[in-house]
């Protein structure tokens, strides 16, 4: 199995579209990634979410997911700034964030 059809199987990819896939990766769509993995292995929201002013309701419960378990920041001045591509060092950061949080 390709690693795209292996992510539809745990529903990882659950809210992107086709032509995602081979698209720069922006925030949304690492919000959208992240909070799916956060049910495949059953990890909790514990915190209170964040709130950003410019959230497009498609992303927010996503964003509102990562933000509560603190693996995802706004960039300043209320803003999540989803539709930006994710940086190197971003991606890094949740991933790690992730990974801390699931070995607890």
């Amino acid at each position: 199995l390709s690693a795209v059809e292996e992510g539809r199987e745990v529903k990882l990819v659950d809210g992107l579209s086709i032509k995602d896939y081979t698209a720069p990766l922006d925030r949304n769509g690492m919000a959208v990634l992240t909070a799916n993995a956060t049910k495949y292995i059953e990890l909790t929201p514990t915190g209170e979410a964040k709130s950003f002013t410019d959230v497009d309701a498609k992303y927010a419960d996503a964003v509102a997911t990562c933000s509560a378990l603190g693996i995802l920041d706004g960039v300043g001045n209320g803003e999540f700034d989803g539709a930006s591509t994710l940086t190197r060092e971003q991606a890094a950061k949740v991933i790690v964030a992730l990974m801390r949080l699931a070995s607890k």
